[in-house]
């Protein structure tokens, strides 16, 4: 609650022209955004779909960006997200090195007037990210990206990214129903930098190593 007042007078100094109504409305979104149960992963509901999908072109990449598709929605002002991934297969590369912690990249559907939230945790594995648009913006139909995300693998392989949750809001604060899809992410490179090149490196430093006590030896064995 005390974060809802928060966010209400952050709303009011950012549009002063705007009247109170404008901001109680965007206060009501962000507050179903943050509250209330998630649609469920996979839930076969109508309505539209929230996806994760690899973006074209990546094949033998050591880093995977996915998008966070919004299909088919109707008056869409508000969405919400919520992912799982195995922290020690990926690794979430972060979008914004300015700001502390690790974000993700914002998409442009909805609009991200106010980004309620954007954290990834690569300990936990979880990603975070809520956003709204705000007036005088009018609500989107159809299609779009509502954020990407880049991922490198430890490892090469497949593996998965999952949805816990997902929401999507109307102007008027009440959810749009909707299903999730997973996705997949397949690492053709091994990411973690230093890995196999420093083992080699190590292992050449020895055989030099080896060789020229190997010369030495016979040079001074010579010599007597």
């Amino acid at each position: 609650m005390v974060y809802c007042f928060n966010t209400f007078n952050s709303l009011r100094q950012r549009f002063p022209l705007y009247s109170r109504l404008v901001a109680t409305l965007a206060l009501l979104l962000v507050a179903l955004l943050l509250s209330g149960p998630l649609t469920g992963t996979g839930s076969a509901q109508e309505g539209a779909t929230v996806r994760l999908e690899p973006l074209p072109g990546q094949k033998g990449a050591d880093a995977v960006t996915v998008a966070i598709h919004i299909e088919n929605a109707t008056r869409l002002y508000g969405a919400e997200v919520h992912l799982a991934f195995d922290p020690t297969q990926l690794e979430v590369q972060d979008a914004d090195p300015d700001t502390e912690g690790v974000q993700i990249q914002a998409g442009d559907f909805p609009s991200p007037d106010f980004v309620v939230q954007n954290q990834a945790d690569n300990a936990r594995g979880t990603i975070d990210y809520a956003a709204t648009q705000l007036a005088p913006r009018e609500a989107v139909d159809g299609s779009g990206v509502l954020a990407t995300v880049t991922v490198k693998g430890k490892d090469k392989g497949t593996s998965s990214l999952t949805f816990v949750g997902a929401k999507l809001a109307d102007p008027d604060g009440q959810e749009i129903p909707s299903q999730t899809v997973d996705g997949q992410v397949e690492i053709a490179a091994t990411a973690v930098s230093g890995g196999m090149n420093s083992g080699l490196l190590i292992g050449a430093g020895v055989v030099v190593v080896l060789v020229i006590a190997v010369v030495a030896f016979l040079v001074l064995r010579k010599r007597k």
